[in-house]
């Protein structure tokens, strides 16, 4: 049901973007929105990481930013925001989303110009990640 109590198409357009929590933690979640604000966000971090250091991922912080409705009745509508604090190394992200799967591989640290470099990691196998289907390319 729409805000208005109409029925509305259960089939909606969304974007969906996969976050893993800093290592050593790194933990696999997966940001889905359907709305304007949360495709902006999603488009705008997509703008900035074109321009990162090739072989990085960047560190985001989930911010909020927000407006006031030109209908007064809404009132002021949040909408995130993604911000790059840093660019990070990838390879040992590649292992940890690699492990999740069920895959094992040795990743090198070489860490690219003007990112901080991280230790040779081996990725931990363990029990792939039971929401995850096997046919999803991250």
């Amino acid at each position: 049901m729409d805000a208005n109590g109409d029925r509305k198409d259960p089939w909606s357009f969304i974007n969906t973007l996969v976050f893993i929590s800093p290592l050593p933690e790194a933990s696999i979640y997966t940001y889905s929105t359907s709305s304007r604000g949360g495709f902006n966000a999603i488009g705008e971090l997509c703008r900035q990481h074109a321009k990162a250091p090739d072989e990085t991922y960047p560190l985001v912080k989930l911010e909020t930013g927000s407006y006031q409705h030109k209908d007064r009745s809404i009132g002021r509508v949040k909408f995130p925001v993604l911000e790059i604090v840093k660019h990070v190394a990838r390879g040992p992200y590649d292992a940890e989303l690699a492990a999740a799967r069920g895959e094992t591989r040795r990743v090198e640290a070489e860490a690219p110009d003007g990112v901080t470099p991280i230790d040779d990691v081996d990725a931990r196998p363990f029990a792939p990640v039971d929401a995850i289907d096997d046919d999803i390319e991250f």
